[in-house]
């Protein structure tokens, strides 16, 4: 990916998170996971996960960026299935 341009919301994002345009180029370029965006939302979005957030990128855009939470979904699904 050539270097991502950021949109008002993800800069407004970023600084209420504290997420560096250094972080999310590293999940960008490195990423842990990454898969089509989430269900209901546009079509063409992708999402890029590592370092403890999301990344969620629409051609060469950055739209947002969210906290990552995998773990504790994870952790929720086991602990319902066990209840």
């Amino acid at each position: 990916m050539t270097s991502p341009e950021f949109s008002e919301h993800a800069r407004l994002r970023m600084a209420e998170m504290g997420v560096s345009t250094r972080r999310v180029k590293r999940v960008l370029r490195h990423p842990e996971v990454t898969r089509p965006g989430a269900l209901g939302h546009k079509d063409g979005r992708t999402m890029f996960l590592g370092d403890g957030i999301g990344v969620i990128v629409q051609g060469n855009i950055v739209v947002t960026v969210i906290w990552d939470t995998r773990e504790e979904f994870h952790r929720r699904q086991r602990y319902l299935e066990a209840s």
